[in-house]
């Protein structure tokens, strides 16, 4: 087997594991987007239940029944600090597995341009001896005359 036979070889194999970390990078930007979207709707759900709170205010409503909005709002509160935590960390996450990504392209990228190169190189030797093959030929001949 031909050396650029074997550089092509392991590229194919450094094809496979980016591959396989574009794959993880997508599943994460995808949890991401999940994330982001449960913290949009708790964010609106605080808004909601607070505008409702301010109706209810406006309306009269006894001290007991205020303090149980309040602690609801208060749960909501933590409720968005986690789910900002979560989003925090499936962007970390993403940007780990985008420098892994990049590692692997670049990696795979220098064995194709090495594979191409040597498979050049072996290109010219070969043809280099062929012709030194036909030049031998066309001496031997020219001695016979």
């Amino acid at each position: 087997m031909k050396r650029s036979e074997r550089l092509r070889l392991v590229e194919r194999v450094a094809q496979q594991h980016e591959d396989k970390a574009a794959k993880a990078l997508k599943m994460a930007e995808q949890k991401i987007s999940f994330e982001q979207q449960q913290l949009e709707q708790l964010v609106t759900y605080q808004q909601t239940y607070q505008n409702t709170q301010k109706q209810a205010g406006s309306q009269g409503i006894g001290v007991q029944q205020y303090l149980v909005y309040q602690h609801f709002l208060d749960q909501i509160e933590v409720m968005i600090a986690n789910q900002q935590r979560v989003v925090n960390q499936a962007q970390q996450q993403y940007q780990q597995l985008m420098r892994h990504w990049q590692q692997l392209y670049l990696r795979r990228r220098s064995m194709a341009q090495l594979a191409e190169k040597v498979s050049l190189s072996e290109f010219m030797e070969q043809q280099k001896a062929e012709q030194k093959a036909i030049d031998e030929i066309v001496n031997q001949m020219q001695a016979r005359q």
